[in-house]
């Protein structure tokens, strides 16, 4: 997948990990430890239990 603006990345945790140069489970898990946990949706919280 070519990389593509972190803006770009259309609310896809995929998209934007990549473009941020990470994976979808580091976004998550700094998307947790600055208190936004409450944003990702339910099946990526399952998918990236803590």
């Amino acid at each position: 997948m070519p990389q593509v603006p972190a803006s770009d990345a259309d609310w896809r945790l995929a998209r934007a990990a990549a473009a941020l140069g990470s994976t979808e489970e580091e976004l998550v898990r700094r998307i947790r430890a600055a208190g936004f946990e409450r944003l990702l949706k339910a099946h990526v919280q399952r998918r990236n239990p803590r």
